[in-house]
């Protein structure tokens, strides 16, 4: 039986030629020739015995290329394949070797073409059982044809495999229809953020501190579009307005107007995308906080330190998340985009000196995200 080497991955430098000319040709190429193989001739068993050669042999399969595709704001990628013949070990005899078995090695490579065709739907599985599925389809369809021509000595079987080849390839479509990624979302991920923050106090906490403006940083941890946040936020609050604002026990300091003010807070919130398009996702959260105002006091520690004075009080806050994606790349399994991510949301606080106080924060943003796609 002659043989065929089915393959599926091949290393590409090792499919030139000593004159670095390359040494593959691809199906879409045309039909096969002599010029196609290398010569090699065969020694026959000079015994009574000795059977008929192999005259000609073809080694081939399938090469995947990386084809990039964009929609919008979507980068992605998928793997073409396109059949090949390695012109290095495919051989013929001149001496043996006929127009009939040229004839039947174009039947192989005909059929590889067509197990390509008919393994489209294959790039849906992973990387390893797609090519453990073509291999197997290309296999059992070559060893068939071996089977059925009596390895291309039944010329009529081989006429009749050649024009079902050519109804089979005009029918077939020539290349998968790539449809535009769906991106769902629905594994683990993980984002981050940083940027601008700002407060603006309401009621009596305006009437001592002025707006905040200052920096925010922090993390997604997303499950499908559910999503649990951590983060940090700082910010300068000017000079405090006036006199009266706070008496702190610990330090027996009385905060003073005409000096500045900084703070921030430490919030954990969950949050849901309750919508998440190509372009936009809408998420509203809520959480918890603890909120923090300083400020320096006329005097340093042992150290030569400046000592501040502190207060802290319990956050809550509910709000919105609106992320604007400006980049999206899908590759495989791994999703990421990254875009503006905006924040508003309003937060009650159980200020030391003021008790129950209310204020608007909001922000925007650089958003850094990525998933692992289940």
């Amino acid at each position: 039986m002659k043989r065929i080497i089915i393959t599926t991955i091949f290393i590409a430098s090792a499919l030139f030629a000593a004159n670095g000319q390359p040494a593959i040709k691809f199906w879409d190429d045309g039909p096969l020739t002599f010029n196609d193989f290398q010569v090699r001739h065969i020694s026959l068993d000079e015994s009574p015995f000795a059977q008929a050669p192999q005259p000609m042999d073809l080694d081939g399969g399938f090469v995947g290329e990386t084809v990039k595709g964009k929609d919008g704001n979507l980068r992605y990628s998928y793997t073409r394949y396109r059949t090949y013949m390695d012109q290095l070990n495919s051989w013929y005899d001149p001496t043996y070797a006929t127009p009939a078995d040229l004839r039947f090695m174009q039947g192989i490579f005909d059929i590889m073409e067509i197990a390509r065709r008919e393994s489209f739907g294959a790039d849906t599985l992973s990387a390893y059982d797609a090519r453990q599925y073509r291999q197997r389809l290309l296999t059992s369809r070559v060893t068939q044809y071996y089977q059925e021509t009596n390895n291309g000595k039944d010329t009529e079987r081989v006429a009749e495999y050649e024009a079902r080849n050519a109804a089979l390839l005009d029918s077939l479509d020539a290349e998968p229809r790539y449809p535009v990624p769906v991106i769902n979302n629905d594994g683990f991920g993980m984002d981050l953020y940083m940027g601008y923050f700002g407060e603006l106090p309401f009621g009596r906490m305006a009437d001592y501190l002025g707006m905040g403006h200052g920096v925010s940083m922090g993390f997604d941890f997303y499950y499908r579009h559910a999503f649990l946040q951590l983060a940090i936020n700082a910010a300068s609050y000017g000079k405090l307005r006036k006199d009266g604002f706070y008496y702190d026990p610990e330090e027996n300091y009385d905060w003073v107007a005409g000096k500045n003010v900084s703070g921030g807070n430490i919030l954990i919130g969950l949050g849901y995308r309750v919508y998440d398009g190509p372009w936009v996702a809408l998420s509203p959260m809520a959480g918890v906080a603890v909120a923090i105002l300083n400020q320096n006091m006329d005097r340093k520690d042992r150290n030569g330190t400046i000592v501040s004075s502190g207060m802290s009080g319990f956050r809550a806050f509910a709000g919105m998340n609106v992320n604007v994606k400006l980049f999206r790349k899908l590759s495989g399994f791994d999703y990421g985009e990254s875009g503006l991510q905006f924040q508003v949301f309003g937060a009650y606080t159980d200020n030391p000196a003021l008790g129950a106080v209310w204020s608007l924060n909001f922000g925007v943003a650089y958003n850094l995200g990525a998933w692992i796609r289940q």
